[in-house]
């Protein structure tokens, strides 16, 4: 299991003499928090659909998709120097970044740009992540549907829907 270590703590007693330490194996989940910059695919936990960009770049919008081999569902994912969970998030099959502007809200969708939008990648402890712009914490990328598609939109409401599964397809 990814995430899992095996740690031994060893416990002492002023009773016992030192040739009968007790050692007990405790498993504990270390949280992987640090993604490195690389090629992924984003695939939601709920749905299982991929992110998608769609559409031409000055009106490209992310929705969701079954296909995860598809050009369009591969992002590139840089970590910002200096910074454990600030990444930039772009298009690998447009090369243009996911954006959002400084007004957006809950329900706002998100957009492509030329320049740069720094979010917060975080483990959830149970292998998947959650997205949030860099500047509120409180917003998270969500899979909307939406009259038969599903749309990737900001959401302030953490359910499961807004879980995100990232695999890794290259350096």
């Amino acid at each position: 299991m990814q995430g899992c270590t095996k740690t031994f703590y060893i416990f002492f007693t002023q009773e016992l003499p030192l040739s009968s330490i007790i050692a007990t194996y405790i498993p504990t989940m270390t949280v992987q928090d640090v993604l490195p910059t690389g090629t992924y695919t984003i695939r939601n936990a709920s749905t299982n659909e991929y992110i998608a960009v769609q559409g031409p770049v000055k009106v490209a919008t992310l929705v969701g998709s079954r296909d995860g081999s598809a050009e369009n569902t591969a992002w590139v994912l840089e970590r910002v120097s200096g910074h454990r969970d600030k990444y930039n998030i772009r298009s690998f099959a447009q090369n243009s970044c996911v954006t959002i502007n400084s007004t957006q809200k809950t329900n706002g969708t998100l957009a492509f740009g030329r320049e740069a939008c720094p979010w917060s990648i975080r483990a959830t402890g149970y292998g998947t992540h959650v997205i949030s712009p860099h500047s509120d914490a409180s917003l998270y990328w969500s899979l909307i549907k939406n009259a038969g598609n599903s749309q990737t939109l900001l959401t302030d409401d953490r359910t499961s829907a807004v879980h995100w599964y990232l695999h890794r397809m290259s350096a």
